[in-house]
């Protein structure tokens, strides 16, 4: 009886199908590791955007937050608005805080400080009851909300024009 071989020598070999096989499966590794190294490269970069604007966040919190405790004292109304925020203490305005064109104002006593951004593109204010939030909206990132309750102030908010 005689066996049956593929070719002429009768060494085994491997057929087109598997070959064909192992040349798809390269392919696809290959394909896998490329863009594994794209996405490591991107993310590096990314972190290191994101570190920059994470940093300008939060000093935009933080100048947010300061100025609300600062006017968080008895006695005062502080009037909400999507675009600023106003504190009144015994009906004098005492101080301000606002946000145009990437730079933040915040004032208080009579005293004002400014805040240059040039990632943060909007801020806005809004109040749930005494919880005063500022939405900051970041370039190439989103937007996060920073919340704030409020102790001792009054809180009021004033209707969206139009």
């Amino acid at each position: 009886m005689k066996k049956f071989s593929h070719n002429k020598h009768g060494s085994a070999g491997f057929t087109l199908v598997e070959l064909t096989v192992v040349i798809v499966l390269l392919a696809l590794l290959g394909t896998i590791a490329v863009s594994v190294a794209l996405l490591v490269t991107r993310a590096e970069r990314n972190y290191r955007l994101d570190a920059r604007t994470q940093s300008e966040l939060l000093e935009a919190e933080t100048c947010f937050k300061d100025w609300l405790m600062q006017c968080d004292e008895a006695g005062a109304t502080l009037t909400v608005s999507a675009e600023s925020l106003t504190v009144q203490v015994a009906g004098t305005v005492a101080g301000s805080f606002s946000y145009t064109a990437g730079t933040a104002v915040a004032e208080v006593g009579g005293e004002e400080s400014t805040a240059e951004f040039s990632a943060v593109t909007a801020m806005k204010f809004s109040r749930s009851g005494q919880v005063i939030c500022c939405e900051i909206a970041v370039r190439d990132f989103g937007s996060c909300k920073v919340l704030y309750t409020m102790r001792a102030a009054q809180v009021k908010e004033v209707a969206a024009a139009g």
